[in-house]
């Protein structure tokens, strides 16, 4: 029995020969692992042939079977087309409501914009009244405090006259 020939790859991977530029059978990242995305791609296009299949199913004309399957084949398509119309018809009333749902919301924003206005009035009315009484306080204070400065001078000054502090002793009179 005549002994094995080892492959290119063993070669080089023995090291007993260097690969060449055109010897396709070096180990690259591309020939060891597969593309995830060449994958994922024909994968999502399996599923859609698939899902369109399913789909179509129904609609495949029934040649075989007896008078009875083909009867309740053909209901079924019977119900299928209608299922299909009344889902034909479903965006008019989803528009309808839809167009209902947003005047509905479009009004609710218009109250709320009045509400906020009148909640920013009332919240101004009361800031310049609370503004106002602030004002009016400290005027009083100011007036009491003008009132207590003048009362208290009035009175040193009284003190001063009977005091006289150039004549102490009252003898230049």
């Amino acid at each position: 029995m005549e002994p094995r020939q080892k492959t290119s790859r063993a070669r080089v991977w023995q090291k007993e020969w260097e690969s060449m530029p055109w010897d396709n059978t070096r180990r690259t990242a591309c020939t060891e692992t597969t593309d995830p995305t060449f994958q994922a791609q024909s994968e999502r296009i399996g599923n859609k042939r698939c899902a369109k299949m399913e789909k179509y199913k129904d609609y495949q004309v029934f040649y075989y079977g007896s008078e009875r399957e083909k009867a309740v084949r053909k209901s079924h398509l019977r119900d299928e087309l209608k299922m299909q119309l009344g889902q034909i018809e479903n965006p008019r009333h989803l528009f309808a409501k839809s167009f209902e749902e947003s005047d509905k919301l479009a009004e609710e924003e218009r109250q709320n914009t009045i509400k906020d206005n009148e909640a920013q009035v009332e919240k101004r009315k009361f800031l310049s009244q609370f503004r106002d009484e602030n004002k009016m306080l400290i005027e009083v204070h100011a007036a009491q405090r003008k009132a207590e400065r003048r009362a208290e001078r009035d009175a040193d000054k009284q003190r001063m006259e009977e005091t006289n502090p150039i004549n102490w002793s009252h003898t230049l009179w």
